[in-house]
């Protein structure tokens, strides 16, 4: 038991200031992740979250630790999203796409390829129980707006994690602002087509969680330099 978490118990002041720290952290090291690769230092993180390097360390003893934390700590988002957006919205429909929106705002990408086998295997199961609680949810979304005749039948939850995926490609060389809208143009176009179109048909089959539940934590394979978070 490091220090801090000793103390962190016996005052709940400081409690709430190491979760504070704990978020800091994550969120600088999403939007670092983000700029310059999982290879930042880690100096630079505790500067951007406003900690000393000591106490990232005391949180995330090693930087596969803080890898392993952001991805874990943006699917907890993800799943978050998705049942707040399941809970308020008032048709299946309007959920799914709001989801879809926001998903897309958190620019979530797997950083697992960064990692070694080791690594890669502990990252997945770390992630299984909130991976599966949050496919539970698309997976219920999907039904239920198909049910209400608001979305095409011919496809399923897998198509949705299989299109978010493709959402966090980069394109190098492309101006900024066609960069800064990409994503969002990208969604809307990826709305529309799940759209009811009874004059439309899709190749193959749907792609169902079953289909896509065995893939890594990394979903399409692509080079290290192109993982984006933030």
């Amino acid at each position: 038991m490091v220090e801090d978490d000793y103390e962190d118990r016996r005052d709940p002041r400081l409690r709430v200031d190491a979760q504070r720290n704990k978020q800091q952290i994550l969120a600088a090291a999403r939007l670092a992740f983000a700029e310059q690769g999982v290879n930042v230092p880690m100096e630079e993180i505790a500067r951007r979250s406003g900690v000393g390097v000591g106490t990232l360390y005391r949180r995330f003893p090693d930087r596969q630790a803080l890898i392993r934390a952001v991805a874990l700590d943006m699917f907890e988002q993800l799943l978050q999203e998705g049942r707040a957006a399941r809970e308020e919205e008032p048709d299946a429909w309007s959920a799914l796409t709001r989801f879809v929106r926001r998903s897309t705002g958190l620019r979530l990408s797997m950083i697992a390829w960064n990692l070694d086998v080791s690594q890669r295997e502990a990252l997945d199961r770390e992630l299984a129980p909130v991976r599966e609680a949050l496919f539970s949810e698309v997976d219920r979304m999907v039904t239920m707006a198909q049910q209400q005749g608001a979305m095409r039948p011919d496809v399923a939850a897998g198509d949705i994690a299989v299109l978010a995926a493709l959402l966090i490609y980069r394109f190098p060389g492309l101006p900024p602002k066609v960069i800064d809208s990409l994503p969002h143009r990208t969604v809307e176009l990826m709305i529309d087509g799940l759209r009811v179109q009874p004059e439309s048909a899709l190749a193959g089959q749907p792609i169902s969680l079953t289909d896509i539940s065995g893939a890594p934590a990394d979903s399409p394979a692509r080079p290290a330099h192109d993982a984006e978070v933030s």
